[in-house]
């Protein structure tokens, strides 16, 4: 770490890649907030430091990056955080300026990047200022970025480039670089689908995009993926079944959620309490963050610098949930609050507007339904007081053919284990 005179004295002499001897430097622990690499400690240098360049040796290895395994672990990342992510270049926008008004109306330079990789997940990732300003990235290119920010708005996860990040084209010398090349090129990977994990209803760790059957389905399958079939081994179904936590663990649980990253888990519970204050709000139509109401009438996005005459609406569903041990509040998103309270939320904020009555049978309706949760848990600090936010990434209808058949075989394999 170098400040102002030091800067000065130094920054003309360094090179990235390059290889130096460092001394009269002072040691202390880093300080995560403002430190983007993995070290316990930094390295504050001045002017009475010494700086050497070491002679070019091949047998001094070069530092491989340590990015994420895939694109998908990004939705295991807390949002304020920071990491390493590697990926193909799939797409980007124009630079745009963007006024914003937490700066007071200064006018800022963006750009928005689309990155996939080998394991189909798309991750979006903003690019500000000079960054964004460069001309862009070919399309195909791998690309790694160090120590870009995490967001998470309505469940998706998406990337920001800091001032202190830094994004490289990476060449066939890392192997990683040459794998996805491959994949990109030859293994069909450019016209492959994908998950995008950016998009609201893209949180992670359940069913997406599929019919209502399949949804109940997936929950009945090995790996409750996307496209999973119902499993067929009764040890399986009875696994699934038994492998489900309860409101009581979810509630008391202790351990759920305290480790480094969320832990995902089923739920078969009912929906019982529906919060309707802030149950939606007015969107963008088409990147779905917020949307800001304007004076004539119209609807602005500050992400997308972009005016509409009409806004969408998107769920933040808080609701409480129980089952035959205890009650638990969960939330759930745009697409997985929808399955919960069987309507879109626009239809739902039209018919507040117009017959509140009919709002509030709607809502009475959709307690005491029984649902299978697919529910992403982590442990947060609010107010210096622990708390677990539990999310719902998935959910379907109860299907008591399928049920049955589950708990048959739970029962079954509990007797003859007993026996």
């Amino acid at each position: 770490v170098l400040f102002r005179d030091a800067v000065t004295k130094w920054h003309p002499h360094l090179d990235e890649g390059k290889v130096y001897y460092v001394s009269q430097g002072r040691v202390k622990v880093a300080n995560k907030q403002f430190s983007t690499t993995s070290s316990a400690y930094e390295m504050t240098l001045d002017t009475n430091s010494k700086i050497v360049q070491a002679p070019e040796d091949d047998a001094i290895a070069r530092v491989e990056d340590s990015y994420a395994d895939t694109l998908g672990a990004v939705r295991d990342v807390a949002e304020g955080s920071t990491c390493d992510v590697c990926g193909v270049l799939k797409d980007y926008d124009d630079v745009r300026e963007v006024t914003s008004q937490k700066l007071n109306g200064r006018t800022l330079y963006k750009r928005e990047l689309s990155i996939v990789d080998s394991s189909l997940v798309q991750v979006g990732v903003t690019l500000w200022g000079e960054a964004a300003k460069k001309e862009p990235y070919e399309r195909g290119t791998v690309l790694g970025m160090k120590g870009v920010k995490v967001s998470d708005f309505g469940g998706g996860k998406s990337l920001s480039a800091l001032r202190s990040s830094r994004i490289a084209v990476l060449d066939d010398s890392f192997d990683r670089a040459s794998s996805l090349r491959t994949w990109w090129t030859m293994e069909g990977g450019k016209d492959a689908a994908v998950t995008n994990i950016s998009s609201s209803s893209a949180s992670g760790g359940g069913p997406r995009t599929m019919t209502p059957q399949q949804q109940r389905d997936a929950f009945y399958s090995k790996n409750q993926k996307n496209g999973a079939t119902v499993a067929e081994d009764p040890a399986t179904l009875a696994g699934i079944v038994m492998e489900r936590k309860t409101c009581e663990e979810l509630k008391n649980g202790g351990d759920i959620g305290r480790g480094v990253k969320p832990d995902y888990f089923t739920l078969k519970a009912t929906l019982t309490i529906v919060k309707t204050d802030k149950l939606w709000y007015e969107a963008c139509p088409t990147c779905g963050k917020k949307a800001t109401s304007n004076p004539d009438g119209t609807w602005s996005c500050e992400k997308c610098s972009q005016t509409f005459d009409d806004c969408s609406y998107r769920y933040l569903l808080n609701c409480s949930v129980h089952d035959d041990t205890n009650a638990a509040w969960v939330s759930a998103f745009n697409d997985t609050a929808s399955t919960m309270l069987q309507a879109e939320a626009f239809e739902l904020a039209q018919m507040k507007d117009e017959d509140e009555t009919a709002f509030d049978d709607k809502i009475e309706a959709a307690k005491s339904r029984q649902f299978l949760l697919r529910c992403r848990a982590k442990q947060e600090v609010w107010n210096d007081v622990n708390r677990l936010k539990t999310n719902v990434v998935a959910a379907a209808p109860v299907d008591f053919n399928l049920e049955n058949k589950a708990l048959i075989a739970a029962i079954n394999q509990l007797s003859e284990s007993s026996s």
